[in-house]
């Protein structure tokens, strides 16, 4: 009874291959009313069982398939329980299709909405330029207006060319060399690193356990850890006492890496805009800084979360 009122799909499957417990939400998620075995769910897609059982106890992993035709991605939890003295082991499936696809048109909605206003940034004053050479180029006096009007046109278009590029550099996320990292020694680097652009800010390492690790690369550690450090240090430009503080502990079984400064936050209409690339509030901002930070985390199987209020803002490097 309880199995079969969990919202979850569920589905337990024996030794010998046949199906122990199985609730409702499943055979609606399959469209399988009758599922007497693992290898059934090749009507739904003939891999889908090979694919499950090679899920190991104690993990979860995406696969993808086709229910009614449907593209779907679905995650599946793998458990082991014990019923009647024998060892089963118990699938968790959740249907990610549709919040997926939720975010991403939300965040292809919000790539598109930068894309726009840089690009017209820059093709705006060109076109209004080119029409204004036109009307000129039978103006015999007008030679040095049509000169500075080709070089800011030229200067424009080479804007735009540097535009491009920054884009491309979001494709190419080098795969990270796994090795055994100190969080001491890292974030003591970067202190050393930073001490000379950091003037007037008080900045601190703490690390506990000191022998903490983890496991990634460690250049493209200090990449995201320099970028989080230098946008800290900007944020503080007009504050009394600016400090910034650099730790490294255990939480709940992960590492996490943060960096924290006492500036004035992030304006919470601006929190959900700020990992967006090209998005940036500074005038000399490229915008692909955060966006190429949390690529990176995401290739270290991390993710790089914010926290921030008018009390300062921490960003976490989640391991």
């Amino acid at each position: 009874t309880v199995v079969r009122h969990v919202p979850i799909p569920l589905l337990s499957e024996k030794s010998d291959g046949c199906v122990g417990l199985i609730n409702n939400p499943l055979r609606r998620l399959t469209g399988l009313s009758v599922l007497g075995r693992l290898e059934d769910l090749a009507a739904v897609d003939p891999g889908l069982p090979a694919a499950m059982r090679a899920i190991g106890v104690g993990e979860q992993q995406l696969l993808q398939t086709r229910v009614r035709e449907v593209p779907v991605e679905w995650r599946v939890s793998v458990s082991e329980i014990r019923v009647g003295g024998a060892g089963e082991r118990l699938y968790a499936v959740e249907n990610l299709s549709g919040e997926l696809t939720a975010r991403e048109s939300s965040a292809w909605r919000n790539l598109i909405r930068v894309l726009t206003h840089e690009i017209m940034n820059s093709l705006t004053p060109v076109a209004s330029l080119a029409q204004t050479c036109e009307s000129m180029v039978d103006d015999p006096d007008a030679s040095e207006e049509i000169a500075e009007a080709i070089r800011t046109i030229a200067r424009r278009s080479d804007g735009l060319m540097q535009f491009v590029g920054r884009y491309r550099e979001l494709l190419q996320v080098p795969q990270p060399k796994y090795a055994d990292v100190s969080v001491n020694d890292l974030l003591q680097g970067i202190a050393s690193l930073m001490s000379h652009e950091l003037d007037g800010i008080e900045l601190t390492v703490s690390v506990s356990p000191a022998s903490l690790e983890v496991s990634g690369d460690r250049s493209l550690l200090e990449q995201v850890l320099l970028n989080l450090v230098r946008n800290a240090a900007q944020a503080l430009a007009e504050v009394d006492a600016p400090r910034i503080r650099l730790e490294g502990k255990l939480d709940y079984g992960r590492v996490k890496i943060r960096v924290v400064d006492n500036g004035p936050g992030i304006p919470e209409n601006l929190q959900d805009q700020v990992f967006v690339p090209f998005f940036t509030t500074r005038r000399d901002g490229s915008g692909i800084g955060l966006s190429l930070s949390r690529q990176i985390m995401t290739a270290h199987g991390g993710e790089l979360a914010m926290v921030s209020d008018e009390g300062g803002t921490a960003m976490s490097l989640v391991f």
